[in-house]
């Protein structure tokens, strides 16, 4: 299972959408579309901005400060908005504007709905990235063979024990348009899901696959930070 599997999982779990709807207004299946989009968004941007030194730097500082391991209901409960607002905005740039606005436009919701989700979560999703970071190098250390892959199933657990989404039929957004162009074709259509998947499921057609994207599904990421630590 990878990063994006992770994630995607522990943040659609029943316990993590009750408590984005309590803190935010939003049902259910709106979070879900918003997640959706956002979650693989943020790494591939993160990817982008660790891709020079700069970035993976200004990456590896905030990975040094967001290391919680509280299960990710109370991370969500307990949120630092004001933190995570500075995160979506070091993460998205100068094209933070625009990248709400299209996830907005594809979950069919207000723009300001979209960034108090981002706010809540991103505190969330770095304290993942962090978890990983760490697994993978312990496994790396240990002498495990990274090249096909990094093995993340104990990232749940560093998490305070999340655990995935149940199977369910969730709606992606019609258009293309931001999905298009992050996944390099048409939006993925509504699919059965499998606890396994988790939402990954729905945007990628099935369970990781040695061809998709490495800069979306997290791994890429992570070879970049191990590399940078080393």
């Amino acid at each position: 299972m990878n990063l994006l599997s992770i994630l995607t999982s522990a943040l659609t779990s029943g316990s993590a959408l009750q408590a984005l709807s309590a803190k935010t207004g939003l049902s259910e299946k709106q979070l879900k579309l918003i997640l959706a989009i956002a979650i693989p968004l943020l790494l591939k941007k993160m990817t982008s901005n660790a891709s020079n030194q700069s970035g993976a730097n200004s990456l590896l500082g905030a990975l040094a400060q967001h290391q919680g391991t509280k299960s990710v209901e109370d991370q969500l409960n307990e949120a630092d908005t004001e933190d995570g607002a500075k995160i979506v905005g070091h993460i998205f740039g100068d094209d933070q504007d625009n990248l709400v606005n299209s996830v907005a436009e594809e979950a069919g919701v207000e723009s300001d709905q979209v960034r108090g989700v981002l706010d809540i979560i991103s505190p969330t999703v770095l304290n993942g990235l962090s978890a990983a970071t760490q697994s993978a190098q312990t496994q790396q250390a240990s002498g495990v063979n990274l090249a096909d892959g990094i093995d993340l199933g104990d990232i749940l657990g560093l998490l305070g024990g999340a655990s995935a989404a149940p199977a369910q039929q969730v709606q992606q957004p019609s258009g293309g348009g931001l999905l298009a162009s992050l996944f390099g074709g048409a939006a993925p259509q509504p699919v059965q899901q499998s606890a396994g998947g988790g939402l990954l499921a729905s945007l990628f057609g099935g369970a990781a696959q040695p061809e998709q994207d490495h800069s979306v599904n997290g791994t890429q990421l992570i070879n970049t930070l191990l590399s940078l630590m080393k």
